[in-house]
């Protein structure tokens, strides 16, 4: 199983590490980073783990949750994408 980034939630890390950095520090902002990707890491084990975002989705959106963000994923037959990250007070788009 692989994991792949798309385009969308590298664009989100860049933006979670600058803010983070900004507001707090480099190593804080370094330190979520990594807790974001080891719980992306963990669902090439348990790709499962996340829910669906609705019931009714057909394209396989799933959700995982790495406080104070979510990891909004889909699983194919040999890789996990991660669509985005966005922190929990964002609203949910439609375009992932």
């Amino acid at each position: 199983m692989r994991l792949i980034w798309s385009p969308e939630s590298q664009r989100n890390l860049l933006g979670i590490r600058e803010f983070i950095g900004a507001e707090a520090s480099a190593s804080r902002a370094d330190e979520m980073i990594e807790r974001i990707r080891a719980a992306a890491r963990l669902l090439m084990t348990v790709p499962r783990a996340g829910r669906k975002v609705q019931p009714e989705n057909s394209d396989n959106l799933r959700v995982m949750r790495a406080r104070p963000f979510w990891i909004y994923y889909r699983i194919s037959a040999d890789a996990i994408e991660v669509a985005a990250v966005v922190h929990y007070r964002q609203q949910q788009s439609e375009r992932w």
